[in-house]
Parts: C-alpha cells; sequence; structure tokens
C-alpha cells in the first residue's frame, strides 16, 4: 500500500512538471528549470561515495522535497563514456516548478539534518564528500518541453547540440509542433519512455561548447536498442515526411556536439502529506 501511494505522488508530480513544461511558454505560468552537477569519483571510491549519498544525501534531500522546495532529484551514474575521459561519474539534477528558489530562504542544512535523522554535522558530511569526491561543473537549464520523468533503474541519454542564435527559435519551434508529437507516438508505441527538451541557461556565452539538449528516456538497457520506431510514429502522428524534418532539424540544430548515457541510480519525489504534493508551494 505505502508503494503504491508513493508512486501516485510520484505521478502526481509528474504531470504537473510535464503540464508546466507544455503550458508555460502559452500562459502566464512559471517556466520549469532544471539544475544539473557534474561529479567525479576518486579512482577506488566509488562504493564509498554510494554509502554517503544513500546515508545521508538522499534522506537530507527527502526532507527538502517535503518542505516542497523542488519537484523531483535524480542521482545518475555515468554509462557511456566511462573511465578517466569521462567528465562525470555521476550527475545530479534537480527538477524546479519555476526557477530555482534563493539559498539563502531555503532550510538550512542544520534543520535538514536534524529532520532527517542524520548524526553526521553538515561540515562532517562535506568534509566525507569532498575527501572522495569532486564538483566539475554545475549548469542550470530552462525546460523547454517535456514527455514522462526517468524512475530508478531507468537510462537517460543526453543529446547536447550547440544551435546558432539565428536558428534557435525555429529550431525550439520544430522540436516542439513536429518532434514532441512524434516522440509521444514512440512512447504510445514502446519504443522508449520520455523526452525532455531544454536550454541553457547559466553559465552562457558564444564560448561554451553547447547551449541546448534532448533527452531521451528508456524503461531499460534493452530498450535502448531496440527499434526506434520513428517511422511509424510520424505516420500516427501526421507530421508529414520522416526524411524531411530530420534533414530540417539538422539544418537548424546542427551536428549533435555529443551524446552520454545514464543510469538512474536513485530518485527523490515529495512524499504524502508534503506541500508539495498536498498542492502547497
Amino acid at each position: 500500500m505505502r508503494c503504491a501511494k508513493r508512486f501516485a505522488i510520484a505521478a502526481a508530480c509528474v504531470a504537473a512538471f510535464t503540464v508546466s513544461a507544455q503550458n508555460a511558454a502559452a500562459q502566464n505560468v512559471p517556466t520549469p528549470f532544471a539544475r544539473s552537477v557534474c561529479i567525479k569519483i576518486q579512482p577506488g571510491k566509488n562504493a564509498e561515495y554510494m554509502k554517503l549519498m544513500t546515508d545521508v544525501s538522499m534522506p537530507v534531500a527527502q526532507v527538502h522535497a517535503d518542505a516542497g522546495e523542488f519537484s523531483a532529484r535524480f542521482l545518475m551514474r555515468t554509462v557511456y563514456p566511462a573511465g578517466m575521459d569521462a567528465a562525470c561519474d555521476y550527475e545530479q539534477v534537480t527538477l524546479y516548478p519555476g526557477f530555482p528558489p534563493d539559498p539563502k530562504t531555503t532550510m538550512t542544512a542544520a534543520t535538514a539534518y536534524e529532520k532527517a535523522h542524520i548524526a553526521l554535522k553538515p561540515s562532517e558530511f562535506i568534509a566525507q564528500r569532498d575527501s572522495i569526491s569532486r564538483l566539475r561543473r554545475s549548469e542550470l537549464w530552462r525546460v523547454r518541453g517535456s514527455l514522462g520523468i526517468p524512475e530508478k533503474g531507468n537510462y537517460a541519454r543526453h543529446n547536447y547540440v550547440k544551435v546558432q542564435p539565428d536558428d534557435m527559435a525555429p529550431w525550439l519551434k520544430l522540436e516542439e509542433e513536429t518532434f514532441k508529437p512524434v516522440h509521444q507516438a514512440r512512447i504510445d508505441f514502446g519504443a522508449f519512455k520520455g523526452w525532455a527538451l531544454v536550454t541553457l541557461v547559466m553559465p552562457s556565452g558564444s564560448a561554451l561548447p553547447y547551449n541546448a539538449m534532448t533527452v531521451d528516456i528508456y524503461k531499460d538497457w534493452s530498450s535502448i536498442g531496440a527499434p526506434s520506431k520513428y517511422q511509424e510514429a510520424f505516420q500516427k502522428a501526421g507530421k508529414g515526411e520522416m526524411s524531411a524534418a530530420f534533414t530540417q532539424s539538422a539544418k537548424l540544430r546542427g551536428a549533435f556536439v555529443r551524446t552520454e548515457l545514464y543510469e538512474v541510480v536513485d530518485v527523490v519525489t515529495p512524499r504524502s502529506g508534503s506541500r508539495t504534493s498536498s498542492g502547497q508551494q
């Protein structure tokens, strides 16, 4: 019963997040945002890092989620690339229903640790974390559109692109009006589980290697190599010739800068009775 209730709450958060991403451009409502943090683990310290995340970080994140500070938080393990060439060994992604709140206005670390019944002091956690891991980068993304949301055990493929300023608006329009209905059809066919379209807010500037990304969500490992169902999805969605749409997309966005694959190893969403799940913000 507890699992069923938790799933229903998560589904409600997913529905609210997806609807807000769909309607933000058309209505005067907040646009969802996502903050991503790239983490590199010291050699041989992966098990120690995961234990620290499980024992301390995730319970504390649950307290913040229940306080309505964010919609969902994901910890994802890098699958490809891996090893010394990988910039990130883990990526932590936090979803917000609007622009992230000022950290000075959210619950203090000491209060969150007390509510989560963590014996460590925040300073002790930071010392342990920093002895086995390093922050490589932190980025803020604006969610332009989404379908579904990852769950533990899913895989997420990040497709980074660099779109020229004059091409950004038509590219986003093509993704939203043509490819989003096609991706919904692909979900209906069981080809994959979800999709997101995001643009980089911070950092910014022409020197950056990418400024936008699409995210493909897969239920499990075998789904990644399964048929994409694009041809069938274009027919079902009534979006014309598949080749023409892909040609136009490539023309607007250019080549992919890179693609990375992650496994979702943990998810935090608000629990029953929390401010977010009860409709409060």
